[in-house]
């Protein structure tokens, strides 16, 4: 069998496995669908034609083939190590390897840094911009809700309209690996979220909008990741922030902002779905640079 069908066949099984078995994201199982056409295509270059052939050599120099050809990104390669690791663990669950050569590879050292924030005055002005498109109440609703529950993108667009517990200020999440949260609405978030429902949803849902997918585009489609990337960009650029205003900064400061107003970490960790506290945990570093620039200012002995 050449390399092509043996690597598809086993791609195929394996990434649904990551979809069943371990119940990963569809944004993670196409991050790895990519991953593996770029192992295959540096695979075919070096002449490798079984999965038996693949060593750790290989994968190091697959992994330093990536940095060369531009496709640089720690954070990338990181993943496309983990990728490896877990398709050739599999391929040795299923009995086509022996060893997994991933397993030992050394990989690029992912330096975390400090989320950036915005402060809540620039919040306020990002919300003011929400005028950019002819839906400026689902705008701001986005942007409400995006910033009042803390939610990652996918979480935003997945929203469903039975999610919603205006009365109780409830929000049911849909998170990663199928778990759900609740998480409560502040009253400026319910407000947004109200006005869009009364104002604007019913005339797109006449437009052929599926009416199960809470937030939708101007001709009745659901909205996806990239239009509110695109959204929030514009948004900025109006709101005088610049291009950097996306999804994940609104949620970095969600978590920053509850913690400077005093929020349990534990608690924190609950709102923002995270598994470990250990990813929660990094706040508290913003939290105590902002503590030692203010004690620089204003100490007399600083």
């Amino acid at each position: 069998m050449d390399r092509r069908g043996e690597l598809s066949e086993t791609t195929g099984s394996f990434l649904n496995w990551c979809r069943g078995g371990r119940a990963l994201s569809v944004h993670t199982v196409d991050a790895y669908a990519q991953d593996l056409i770029h192992f295959q295509t540096f695979l075919e270059g070096k002449k490798v034609s079984r999965l038996s052939e693949v060593d750790e050599k290989t994968i190091s120099d697959f992994l330093l083939d990536q940095k060369e050809n531009q496709d640089a990104e720690v954070a990338s390669r990181v993943r496309r190590l983990a990728c490896l690791r877990s398709y050739f663990r599999f391929a040795c669950s299923q009995g086509w390897m022996d060893t997994n050569p991933a397993e030992v590879v050394e990989g690029p050292k992912l330096v975390q840094g400090l989320p950036d924030v915005l402060s809540v005055t620039q919040v306020e002005a990002l919300l003011k911009a929400s005028s950019v498109s002819s839906l400026p109440l689902r705008n701001r609703a986005m942007v409400e809700v995006l910033y009042g529950c803390g939610l990652r993108v996918g979480e935003l667009v997945a929203m469903q309209s039975g999610d919603l517990h205006l009365g109780e200020g409830l929000l049911l999440v849909h998170g990663k690996g199928d778990k759900e949260r609740r998480v409560p609405m502040g009253e400026p978030a319910r407000v947004a979220v109200k006005a869009y429902l009364t104002s604007e949803r019913p005339s797109l849902i006449k437009k052929g909008g599926e009416g199960r997918w809470f937030w939708l585009g101007v001709r009745g489609g659901s909205v996806n990741r990239q239009n509110v990337y695109s959204l929030l960009r514009e948004m900025g650029r109006t709101a005088g922030l610049g291009d950097g205003v996306h999804p994940h900064r609104l949620r970095h400061s969600y978590a920053t902002h509850l913690l400077e107003r005093g929020a349990d970490l534990r608690v924190i960790q609950e709102l923002l779905g995270h598994a470990d506290i250990s990813t929660t945990q990094r706040y508290t570093h913003v939290d105590t640079s902002r503590l030692k620039m203010e004690y620089r200012g204003h100490h007399p002995r600083a």
